[in-house]
């Protein structure tokens, strides 16, 4: 986590810094200082949240569930970027793309959680603590 938030505080440096520069009389293209800003958010960002789903304490199918969700966020990332910088894919095909990735780490999870509380509850009844 430590690290995690040196890069977002990095990240945020360097975006103050290109503000400021862009502020005193460097001239940026609008959609590329665009683009740099939604860069450094995006990867701030997902440095961030990767490291609050890695430093979490998670056992059983929860860490398939996280696992799932830290390469989820870290492929959309770099598609992200890519498509952010290079257009490379048609807009649908992102589009697509990005929904998919959202299912499926959102429906990981959900299904983590689901069971994990399913057999927590079973084991409360087994154990005679529920009814």
């Amino acid at each position: 986590m430590k690290y995690a938030s040196i890069i977002a505080a990095l990240m945020l440096a360097a975006w103050i810094i290109i503000s400021l520069a862009g502020l005193w009389g460097f001239d940026f293209d609008d959609v590329l200082y665009l683009k740099l800003s939604f860069s450094f958010a995006l990867i701030a960002g997902s440095v961030f949240a990767i490291a609050m789903i890695r430093t979490e304490y998670v056992t059983g199918d929860m860490q398939w569930a996280a696992r799932t969700a830290v390469t989820i966020t870290a492929a959309w990332t770099l598609i992200t970027l890519g498509q952010l910088w290079t257009e490379g894919l048609d807009w649908g095909l992102y589009g697509k793309l990005t929904l998919t990735m959202l299912l499926v780490g959102g429906g990981c999870v959900a299904i983590s959680l689901l069971r994990r509380n399913y057999l927590a509850s079973k084991k409360l009844k087994d154990g005679g603590y529920i009814d």
